[in-house]
């Protein structure tokens, strides 16, 4: 009997260890494509956008790029010239146009019938974005910030300047340190609390940048306006690109921005309006 119990045992954890080997199929409905359009005017680079698709959920490629659109720049409404497909990226559509501060601006995007990537055919548009002013960099520096356990100190880069007097601002400041983006952290100033101070000049501290440098390190960020619908957009899109999720855990909801179809269903993405400066800094020893 305890031979017979033996060999039952095994086999049964035989059984048990070959179920848990056996290959899970983990489908997800395939739907119609979608438009996704990604791009922004700036009042100091050439105005651009990306125009694709959405794709099955488990496609481990590049999204489809639509080649074939016809994309249309409005500015107050008024037509500012057509955007023509770029030479080297596929999907990207440029203008030599540069938008001005207290602007509003729109895309007009036509998807003709028989299309490449099979989309719906037909008109889409994107909300008008007003293009918000930006302050001037007084100075980029750096500042010592004394080890206060469990943080380690080190040198932060830090930001000196004058917040324009008026409500309603907000600047975004993607960071780059040793050319690598910081991608999962959304770093904006907001003048809720804050409007027309002037950050770096006594009693008010400069901006910190969160992040030490070591020596020979570089550091550079791009600041940019933007409006109060983008921030929310973007911090929803966040949320939903970085969670953790397991396999079994429903796919992140789409994000819908300030794309729509003609008739006002949502597509997605967004086209943004900014005022925009650079700066940077090298810690030398």
């Amino acid at each position: 009997m305890k031979e017979r119990f033996l060999i039952y045992s095994v086999l049964t954890g035989f059984l048990l260890t070959s179920a848990c080997e056996d290959p899970i199929d983990l489908k997800a409905p395939e739907n119609p494509p979608i438009l996704v359009v990604n791009g922004r005017v700036t009042d100091a680079e050439p105005a651009f956008v990306y125009v694709t698709t959405t794709a099955p959920y488990f496609l481990q490629q590049a999204t489809p790029r639509v080649t074939d659109a016809e994309v249309r720049l409005f500015e107050d409404g008024q037509l500012v010239g057509q955007m023509l497909p770029s030479d080297t990226a596929p999907g990207r559509y440029e203008l030599p146009f540069f938008g001005r501060v207290g602007r509003s601006y729109h895309l007009e995007i036509a998807i003709p019938t028989n299309n490449t990537t099979g989309l719906e055919a037909g008109l889409y548009y994107t909300l008008p974005e007003r293009l918000n002013r930006i302050f001037e960099l007084d100075s980029i520096f750096l500042e010592f910030q004394p080890p206060r356990p469990p943080f380690s100190g080190g040198y932060v880069p830090c930001i000196g300047f004058k917040e324009p007097e008026g409500a309603g601002d907000i600047y975004r400041i993607r960071r780059w340190k040793n050319d690598t983006i910081f991608r999962n952290v959304f770093f904006t100033i907001s003048d809720e609390f804050a409007d027309g101070f002037h950050f770096g000049k006594a009693p008010i501290p400069p901006v910190r940048l969160g992040t030490l440098l070591e020596p020979q390190d570089t550091f550079w960020i791009e600041i940019t306006s933007i409006t109060a619908r983008y921030d929310k957009y973007l911090r929803v899109l966040l949320d939903q690109t970085f969670r953790s999720a397991g396999a079994f855990a429903p796919p992140a909801a789409p994000v819908h921005g300030n794309v729509y179809y003609a008739d006002g269903r949502n597509a997605l993405g967004y086209f943004s309006a900014s005022a925009i400066r650079y700066a940077g800094i090298r810690r030398k020893d």
